[in-house]
């Protein structure tokens, strides 16, 4: 931590090693293969000669507070 103030961390992706960082951090964390998924999805149809209309796809997400307590 810096010297007289707190740090902390956030971060777009929750990983394995996330509970070992030592210094508070908080990911957003959301299903990967439905992310691949529905990105993959226009990709094959695009390939397959469908030009679908751009859309916004709105995935679940959770705020996942990792890392060593402050103490």
């Amino acid at each position: 931590m810096p010297p007289g103030g707190d740090a902390a961390l956030l971060g777009f992706d929750d990983f394995d090693l996330a509970r070992l960082v030592p210094y508070p951090l908080t990911v957003i964390a959301y299903d990967t293969r439905e992310l691949a998924r529905v990105a993959t999805e226009p990709l094959f149809r695009r390939i397959e000669g469908d030009r679908p209309l751009p859309r916004t796809v709105v995935l679940p997400t959770e705020l996942a507070a990792r890392g060593a307590p402050r103490p």
